[in-house]
């Protein structure tokens, strides 16, 4: 469980994150931003949409681009991986 904690408290104790129990609404009842009160999970899953969506915006027609930016994403994700190690 976690424990609950208001903003002004988190803020006090200078914290990156809040916890109230509330659902946000969205119904996630996850932390908050002490920044920007919003919720972690809602911004995990825009955060997530946004990356996949930089690849439906390279038109088909530009393939080196295209190809780039895959390589970019792999490139990422093994450093993000050697990083874990």
């Amino acid at each position: 469980m976690h424990n609950i904690i208001t903003r002004e408290d988190a803020q006090d104790r200078e914290l990156t994150y809040y916890y109230t129990g509330e659902p946000c609404k969205r119904g996630h009842t996850d932390y908050r931003y002490v920044v920007n009160r919003r919720c972690v999970q809602c911004t995990r899953e825009r955060d997530s949409k946004r990356s996949r969506s930089v690849f439906n915006t390279i038109q088909p027609s530009n393939v080196r681009q295209r190809a780039a930016a895959i390589e970019h994403q792999r490139e990422l994700t093994q450093i993000e991986q050697e990083y874990r190690l």
